[in-house]
């Protein structure tokens, strides 16, 4: 199991990541479905960051383990990702986002929920590639340390 401290640094930056790319993902949702004249008001900011709080927190059990067959990584995420749509389509009906009598907003919905999802994973990926290429730098660099030394 994870060191509780990593896991819980790990959730914070994923809440970071699906706050910060539903920010701008809904940005161009509400420019393309409400029209660039439509004003948000302080309670979308709100409820922004209280979705990706609340889309976090399976992250944070999901990932406890620090061995995961890629089988069941795959599971975990499309767990996950079909979380998130629920959550989200749900509290956006209730926040007023889309219509149910508008289909056009309900599939911008999903697409964005997609999108989001898809930026948020890159960026992780991305991160997550960096920090592996670092550490195998790193440990050729001390390979080759004590080599030269015998």
């Amino acid at each position: 199991m994870k060191n509780r401290k990593d896991v819980l640094i790990a959730a914070f930056n994923m809440f970071t990541r699906i706050s910060t790319i539903i920010m701008l993902c809904s940005s161009v949702y509400i420019y393309l479905v409400w029209g660039a004249d439509e004003q948000v008001d302080f309670q979308m900011l709100i409820e922004i960051p209280a979705i990706a709080l609340i889309t976090t927190i399976p992250y944070y059990f999901m990932f406890k383990s620090d061995h995961m067959s890629a089988k069941r990584y795959l599971l975990f995420n499309l767990l996950y990702f079909t979380y998130i749509n629920v959550i989200v389509l749900i509290a956006g009906y209730f926040f007023g986002w889309f219509h149910l009598d508008n289909l056009g907003m309900i599939i911008g919905m999903v697409v964005t929920i997609f999108a989001v999802c898809v930026v948020v994973a890159i960026i992780t990926y991305l991160i997550d590639w960096q920090t592996a290429d670092k550490l195998n730098r790193k440990l050729r660099e001390r390979e080759s340390y004590h080599e030269s030394e015998l």
